[in-house]
């Protein structure tokens, strides 16, 4: 053969084999072209040709071989949306030729409507009428129609879907076909490993629980898939919380049964340790004696209890606050703890390490753009210059919330090139300060009472308050205004003005008064304030029954009321809005006519104890007693308006003031006792953080005591019930229902009783 025979035969070899790799004969190969230089997508409708070309290995400016094109199809294929795709190359030009699936005219689900609707169904899934049909995406819709339905119980459900294909090939209509079973609730809940005892312990942790009668308002029985993780490590948690220190807990095991669902948590609890040695290392600035005085994990030593991660807890946090006490801002606490497996113990050691001592360069206020600087910087317990103290800054942020005017309060440390030496960033940001309130009562003798005021907190940014109140019925109408400047010239002297009006229609008699107010108050000492206030008042008293009591009658026609109280108040609670630690007590002294002139002699002592204690995060027990007692003044009887009127939302709830207040022996009229003690105890459950709604079951009581009755305890009420308070958009709402668990004063049977009051912010 010779050699143009030879030549001819291998171009006729070459392009046979170009053509069996994708490329059309007879085609020229990008190495007898060259690179590519242009790419085409033809066949397309609904996708755009560049999403195409963007999938593609391929680009302009390389050269291509069969297996690049291999790879270019099998790239173009993986979008989903392809029924068919070929690639070649025509001259420089790599050519892809489609055939899109079928577009989506309508979709439909079907299942059951009253478990998941269709609209619910159609906007969570991603394939939507007017896209092409992609299997993976159709995937993945019926995984999230199930998990619709497993949401809602159905954990056996079953879903499928149809292509139902138009006429002359104009797209599809797409069925999605749910079979949801039967409804499943969790039956069983086991700890598989522990005891019986630690199996219920266990149990009370975790959010999946079995089905019950209640379901319906604790939701319990219904499984979900971020509960089964969250139990996991809550049980994990609470073993290792009460001494298992070396537990291990599995996921659990799911089976679903034809008449509920079994979760089997498998647990190996370990040894359950006991306190050992407990001591302190690292660099001490007090003694170990002293150290111990701090802590109370040695408590739980010498009661042989098992060991309690909590306390611990708690003491490192107490030692890292007594070293930042000591101006160590970035003091740490470690803990080594060596178990003794042999004798079922765990060593403590505290590894404290002081680090830097820190001063203060300078106090950087950030986010107020209302409340002056002075306001702020008068409650801060550090300034320039100062050592930083740990206790100090805590009690900074404590006085600027109970303060009411910021919402939040963080501190913040910043390194200064200075070695020992930061800046304070106080960050605030601040609270509506103005309020309107609103509020409806009812009452047995008034009917409706409405009350309303507008009050303005930390006016013009210099902490000032004022606001005006006023109720009114058909038997009383009454206003008032106020004025308090807390600190006169950024000294601790604070004043308080007001003036009011006031209109009451009683059964016996009419009263029309009006008066003014003026007070001062001081600090003694850190929590504690005490208080001097000057009350001047002409009334007039008229309309008087003939039989009304002594109490009344001594006091008709025109009266000037002069006052003089004091009194001491201690706060030591953190805050305004959400108490959770400290307490409030009071102790006051009025004093009426005598010496300082007036028609109204009397002498009333008030004082009140209570106290917050937080229980978690969101719970806080609060209890608060209160006790009032007012004696004459001289040989005029007491005036019926200076005696103690019980019941209400304030003292004691699921009574009327006429339910629970004393009456005059002669005439029956409601006049008020002479002295009471009254309190309540509450638990505060914060249902929600961010909106700030809280339920407060309540038990409330009193005690009342008049001419009548000598003593104390011989007349007493209590009452039980709920209370809501939420801080909604329109204000500051609380409802309550108390039931009275003792009849009225004559005797009478009382039925519950519902009260509201409303205030919006501004």
């Amino acid at each position: 053969m010779n050699k143009k025979c030879i030549n001819v035969l291998f171009a006729l070899l070459l392009c046979f084999s170009l053509a069996g790799n994708g490329f059309a004969a007879p085609k020229s190969s990008a190495q007898d072209k060259g690179t590519v230089q242009d790419i085409v997508v033809r066949g397309t409708m609904l996708i755009d040709p560049e999403r195409v070309k963007n999938a593609l290995v391929t680009h302009v400016g390389d050269s291509v071989d069969s297996d690049q094109l291999d790879e270019d199809i099998r790239a173009v294929w993986s979008m989903g949306y392809f029924n068919d795709v070929t690639v070649f190359l025509e001259g420089r030009t790599l050519v892809v030729d489609v055939a899109e699936k079928y577009r989506i005219n309508a979709v439909r689900v079907m299942g059951d409507e009253d478990e998941v609707s269709e609209e619910d169904a159609l906007g969570a899934i991603s394939t939507q009428p007017g896209t092409v049909l992609n299997e993976k995406n159709l995937a993945n819709d019926l995984e999230i129609i199930k998990e619709l339905y497993r949401k809602q119980g159905f954990y056996l459900v079953e879903a499928k879907y149809d292509v139902q294909p138009l006429e002359n090939n104009k797209g599809a209509n797409l069925v999605f076909t749910v079979d949801e079973g039967n409804k499943l609730y969790v039956k069983e809940v086991n700890m598989i490993g522990v005891d019986e005892d630690l199996q219920d312990e266990l149990r009370g942790v975790t959010k999946i629980r079995p089905h019950g009668m209640f379901s319906w308002f604790t939701k319990y029985g219904i499984l979900k898939e971020e509960d089964i993780e969250g139990d996991t490590q809550q049980i994990h948690a609470y073993l290792i919380q009460h001494g298992y220190l070396e537990a291990i807990t599995n996921r659990p095991e799911i089976f679903y049964e034809e008449d509920g669902i079994v979760v089997n948590f498998t647990i190996a609890p370990g040894i359950r340790y006991k306190v050992g040695q407990i001591g302190f290392r690292g660099d001490l600035l007090e003694t170990s004696d002293e150290l111990f005085e701090k802590i109370n994990l040695d408590n739980v030593q010498k009661d042989e209890k098992y060991f309690d991660l909590t306390v611990m807890q708690n003491d490192i946090q107490k030692l890292t606050d007594l070293y930042k006490s000591y101006g160590y801002a970035f003091a740490s606490v470690d803990v080594d703890t060596p178990f003794n497996r042999a004798e079922e113990t765990v060593d403590v050691y505290y590894i404290l390490q002081p680090n830097e001592k820190v001063y203060i360069r300078n106090v950087i206020l950030e986010g107020n753009t209302d409340t002056r600087d002075n306001v702020i910087l008068r409650e801060l317990r550090l300034a320039d210059g100062q050592a930083y103290d740990g206790a100090k800054v805590q009690r900074s942020i404590d006085r600027l919330n109970s303060t009411d005017y910021f919402k939040e309060v963080n501190v913040d440390l910043l390194p200064t090139e200075e070695s020992g030496e930061v800046d304070l960033k106080l960050s605030v940001t601040e609270n509506e300060t103005g309020r309107i309130g609103f509020g409806v009562g009812y009452s047995t003798y008034d009917n409706v009472g409405i009350s309303a005021n507008i009050q303005k907190d930390n006016l013009f940014g210099k902490g000032y308050s004022v606001g005006l109140q006023g109720y009114l019925s058909s038997k009383k109408s009454s206003m008032r205004g106020y004025f308090v400047n807390p600190r006169v010239n950024d000294t601790n002297l604070g004043f308080t003005a007001s003036v009011y009006k006031e209109d009451y229609e009683w059964s016996d008699y009419d009263r029309k008064s009006t008066g003014t107010e003026f007070g001062i108050f001081y600090p003694l000492g850190e929590y504690t304030r005490v208080v001097l206030n000057y009350r001047l008042e002409y009334y007039e008293m008229y309309n008087i029954e003939p039989d009304a009591s002594s109490a009344i009658k001594s006091y008709e026609g025109e009266n000037w009321a002069s006052v003089i109280s004091t009194g001491i108040v201690r706060d030591t609670t953190d805050s305004v809005r959400f108490p959770t630690r400290g307490t409030k007590e009071s102790i006051y002294v009025e004093y009426g006519g005598g010496i300082i002139g007036g028609s109204d002699d009397f002498v009333k002592l008030r004082g009140s104890y209570g106290f917050y204690y937080a229980l978690g995060k969101n719970n806080v027990f609060h209890s608060r007693i209160s006790g009032v007692a007012v004696y004459k003044n001289g040989n005029n009887p007491i005036p019926a308006f200076e005696r103690i009127y019980i019941g209400g939302m304030s003292t004691l709830r699921g009574y009327d003031y006429e339910d629970a207040s004393t009456r005059d022996g002669r005439t029956d009229e409601v006049i008020g006792a002479t002295k009471a003690v009254y309190g309540s105890a509450e638990y505060i459950y914060r249902i929600s953080e961010e909106y700030s709604i809280s339920a407060v079951p309540f038990f409330d009581f009193a005690t009342l005591s008049d001419e009548k009755y000598d003593t104390l305890f011989e007349k007493n009420f209590y009452s039980a019930g709920l209370e809501v308070r939420w801080n909604s958009p329109l204000g500051d709402l609380r409802f309550a229902y108390g039931f009275p668990l003792t009849n009225g004063y004559n005797g009478e049977s009382l039925n519950g009783r519902f009260e509201f009051t409303m205030g919006r912010a501004f």
